[in-house]
């Protein structure tokens, strides 16, 4: 064997081990149910028992706790008698506040997704509106509104049955099948993707009264089809029960809220003793590599001035004419960042230091479209930020400063993103 393919072999084994490991670990936590109250917690790493720090755990001694980490987690009881007690357990999903974070990152960015061609210097091609339009949206939303009716008429004669029979269950996912297409782990409503290919087909036509309205009735048609599709979903997976379990794990975009639920036993019922219930609150939350950082900035860039462009009446024809534009040096925005473990010290002393790599910082005003790329350093409640801004201006289309034109309408322009460096200083809206 070479040396080559040996380190490969070598190299192969060891991530695989490491990612054995890394599956069998789990925290613990642990329940006196005599004491009424969350009592211990650890971890368990390569079969060794690991206690778990203040700062990932919360709630010691009382019946509700907090937890930070992206292990399985694994509840155990004691001073409990299984003869005795039944427990159960609901979860539900959280959804982190760093998740909640980068969903409003890519809010901000939505409106340079349409001017993505122009940050890339490319001319869009403007496409015609698909014909025959009309009769196309027709068809849509009457096969929309129709299977809409039909799924809202099952639904409310679901909602007052207690419970199905195998038969029931089995024509109810049969109903919803046959209108769903896709795969088993993603079923789609079978005519969403053509409409969604229509609709896209509509937003890059060339914009008209007649575009206007068409867009708008797809975009509606899309919110209804989309609607239809997760009612139906739902209905092709129908059961009367639903598996509980004792885990719960946190994603990198969620938490796990879990109660756990401690009743009396039909054996305590037999024995004439009285029914109790108890109750305890589990909240797991992610514990991720990079924590998110956003804040509202002042934004100044630097460099040369940008240009706006005129006629000018002359000997022969019109002059164009480049004079300084008024976008101003200043201006405000917002800021987001991303603090990774060994550059984030805030866990080590509070308040402490935190330094965010990339930085994106985005300006959601029309009147001055800007988006930025730096670094970012935070202390306490401000942060400072230092990159390059591209900033949208006007530029000549096919003309030169200084061109004859025989008329001024001839005058064209178009907008384009030149860089810039800049400087922001921030406040803290949102921080981890």
């Amino acid at each position: 064997m070479t040396h080559p393919v040996r380190a490969a072999s070598l190299t192969f084994l060891l991530l695989a081990a490491m990612c054995t490991t890394r599956a069998q670990d789990s925290t613990i936590i642990v329940i006196d149910h005599a004491a009424g109250a969350f009592v211990e917690a650890y971890r368990m790493h390569d079969g060794a028992r690991v206690p778990v720090t203040a700062r990932d755990f919360s709630g010691i001694g009382s019946p509700a706790v907090t937890i930070r980490t992206a292990d399985p987690v694994k509840v155990v009881l004691r001073n409990y008698l299984t003869a005795l007690w039944d427990a159960r357990v609901a979860t539900k999903e959280i959804e982190s506040a760093e998740y909640e974070l980068y969903r409003g990152l890519l809010d901000a960015v939505k409106p340079y997704a349409a001017e993505l061609p122009l940050l890339l210097g490319v001319t869009a091609t403007e496409r015609e509106v698909p014909e025959p339009a009309t009769l196309k949206v027709t068809a849509y939303r009457d096969s929309i509104a129709s299977l809409r009716a039909t799924t809202m008429w099952k639904v409310r004669q679901l909602s007052v049955a207690e419970s199905l029979t195998p038969e029931e269950i089995s024509a109810t996912r049969q109903f919803a099948a046959q209108y769903l297409g896709g795969t088993s782990a993603r079923p789609r409503l079978r005519f969403l993707d053509s409409l969604a290919v229509w609709y896209e087909a509509l937003a890059q036509a060339r914009v008209t009264k007649e575009v206007s309205e068409l867009r708008e009735q797809s975009k509606a048609l899309l919110t209804k089809a989309t609607q239809l599709e997760r009612a139906l979903i739902r209905l092709s997976t129908i059961d009367n029960t639903a598996a509980l379990h004792l885990y719960a794990r946190s994603t990198w975009k969620a938490g796990v809220g879990a109660t756990v639920t401690i009743a009396s036993s039909e054996a305590m019922a037999f024995a004439g003793l009285d029914t109790t219930l108890s109750r305890y609150s589990i909240t797991v939350l992610p514990d991720p590599i990079a924590r998110p950082m956003s804040a509202l900035a002042v934004i100044y860039w630097a460099g040369d001035e940008f240009r706006s462009y005129s006629t000018e009446r002359v000997t022969g024809g019109y002059a164009i004419r480049a004079s300084k534009d008024d976008i101003s040096h200043w201006s405000q925005g917002i800021s987001f960042g991303v603090a990774w473990r060994f550059l984030d010290f805030r866990d080590v002393k509070d308040k402490g230091l935190a330094i965010s790599v990339p930085e994106l910082i985005v300006n959601p005003f029309e009147s001055f479209r800007a988006i930025g790329v730096g670094v970012g350093a935070s202390y306490a409640f401000a942060k400072l930020s230092v990159g390059a801004l591209w900033i949208r201006n006007s530029a000549l289309d096919g003309f030169s400063a200084g061109d004859i034109l025989a008329d001024p309408t001839l005058l064209r322009t178009k907008h384009v993103y030149t860089p810039r460096f800049f400087v922001s200083l921030g406040v803290y809206s949102l921080s981890f």
